[in-house]
């Protein structure tokens, strides 16, 4: 996915996570993207909703309330690799170890993508039997960067 395409989908994702103010996109310029900046906002998004998932079970919402919080969480899962890119080298991008065991980055990544994924079809069938479950699922994925060498936290 090339760099302008991420930075696109990253906008889009923001805007349905709630992450970003109404306001008219910039237009495409040369100027360099602050990454870091997608980067922290979108995992930003994805904490609060996981907050509103983990409120949700303690109040035993309706799991179809929830549909875009699931979809959120699926399409940044599929963004992180290209937040983190493999080459972009130790420093503000990345902790040395995802540079040094970027396969456990992207198995921990792909876990993410699947408790997503599995999120997503619980929403969409009001399952609120499953719904703790698949919200405990997405909470345990986040550990597979959180607290491990891969991450901090999100807004660093």
């Amino acid at each position: 996915m090339s760099m302008r395409k991420a930075i696109i989908a990253a906008a889009m994702t923001l805007a349905v996570l709630g992450a970003a103010q109404a306001q008219a996109p910039a237009p495409v310029t040369t100027q360099p993207v602050d990454l870091i900046a997608v980067r922290q906002a979108i995992m930003g998004g994805n904490y609060g909703s996981w907050r509103a998932l983990t409120a949700a079970v303690a109040a035993k919402a309706e799991p179809k309330n929830f549909i875009l919080s699931a979809k959120g969480l699926l399409a940044t899962g599929r963004l992180i690799p290209v937040l983190f890119p493999a080459n972009a080298g130790i420093g503000r991008l990345g902790l040395p170890a995802m540079i040094e065991d970027r396969a456990g980055f992207e198995r921990a990544t792909a876990a993410f993508v699947s408790a997503a994924e599995a999120l997503l079809k619980v929403t969409q069938a009001n399952d609120a039997e499953a719904f703790p479950d698949a919200v405990k699922a997405i909470t345990a994925s986040c550990g597979g960067c959180h607290p491990r060498p891969f991450a901090r936290n999100w807004n660093e």
